[in-house]
């Protein structure tokens, strides 16, 4: 019985947060360009990613 009660608070604790996670990224997505306060931000080499892609004429892309 305490292994059964252990997994279930173990799933509790880890569905709990991802309940929150959609409805966050979604103020975040939909939040206008306007509203974001003028500032002087730092990119963190850790959590940034800058992505390209360039069609290849038309068959496929190249990407970096």
């Amino acid at each position: 019985m305490t292994r059964t009660k252990t997994f279930a608070a173990l799933a509790l604790a880890l569905a709990v947060p991802a309940l929150g996670v959609p409805a966050l990224v979604a103020a975040q997505a939909t939040a206008a360009p306007s509203a974001v306060p003028a500032g002087t931000y730092q990119v963190e080499s850790h959590h940034t990613l800058a992505e390209f892609t360039v069609s290849h004429f038309g068959f496929n892309d190249f990407f970096g």
